[in-house]
């Protein structure tokens, strides 16, 4: 059981990443959108495909990215093994 958490965090961990970085886009300028916190990402994508999982959360994390540069979406990326 130690082993398949441990395999389902470092999957989730994987899903943050390509979604913070996969994008190639040109970062958005809009200052609307507000951070809602790299471990806040990271947990909720955790629980995918639970019941727990926030598809608002997701969506949110998702559009935050899109505004950041590339060399942001790597240093969040790195914040989020820092995340419990």
């Amino acid at each position: 059981m130690k082993n398949f958490k441990l395999l389902i965090s470092i999957l989730s961990i994987c899903i943050f990443a390509f979604l913070a970085i996969g994008s190639e886009d040109t970062p958005s300028s809009s200052s609307s959108v507000s951070d809602p916190g790299v471990c806040n990402c990271v947990n909720n994508a955790m629980k995918a495909g639970t019941v727990n999982f926030s598809e608002s959360i997701q969506k949110r994390c998702e559009n935050y990215a899109k505004t950041l540069t590339q060399s942001q979406k790597e240093a969040r990326v790195r914040q989020a093994f820092n995340c419990n």
